[in-house]
């Protein structure tokens, strides 16, 4: 348990290296989720509305609240644990303040903004198709800049 009274990750070589083990695995579910949101949602914006909001030309009947809430429960919990791993680390990086600060908003917003933004889309307006995209690019673009930057901090010596 010395690591938890050191500021510094590296000082435990195991740690260190389930930490790698770990963003290794968090890039593969990072792109398994991109491959995912294709085939759950869809890339353009009709396809997005045809499975949420259904569509009568292609039979297809929107998306209940029980639909959309298994959809994105298990989501949710995916995400808030990597992104919770990676800013743990990342805070503990050389990075300014600013930075860090930038990274927890950016990641936390995105994936807020992610899992509501269906729900939005069924119940509120089908223009919230565009958060929908455009958040989930922004969270996965937060979350390989988090990774990139902790797997390097990791890899780096102690004293660099």
């Amino acid at each position: 348990m010395r690591f938890t009274t050191s500021q510094d990750l590296r000082e435990s070589r195991l740690l260190r290296h389930l930490l790698l083990f770990f963003f290794v695995q968090g890039v593969f579910f990072q792109a398994l989720s991109i491959f995912f949101e294709n085939t759950r949602w869809g890339w353009v914006p009709q396809e997005i509305k045809n499975k949420i909001l259904g569509n009568e030309e292609f039979f297809l009947r929107p998306m209940s609240v029980e639909d959309l809430v298994t959809a994105l429960h298990t989501e949710i919990f995916l995400y808030l644990f990597l992104q919770t791993m990676l800013l743990l680390v990342f805070l503990r990086t050389r990075a300014s303040d600013a930075q860090k600060s930038l990274a927890c908003v950016w990641v936390l917003f995105s994936l807020f903004l992610n899992e509501l933004s269906p729900l939005l889309i069924r119940y509120v307006s089908e223009n919230f198709v565009f958060a929908k995209i455009i958040s989930f690019w922004a969270l996965n673009l937060g979350l390989i800049v988090l990774t990139t930057a902790n797997i390097a901090f990791l890899l780096r010596k102690k004293n660099a």
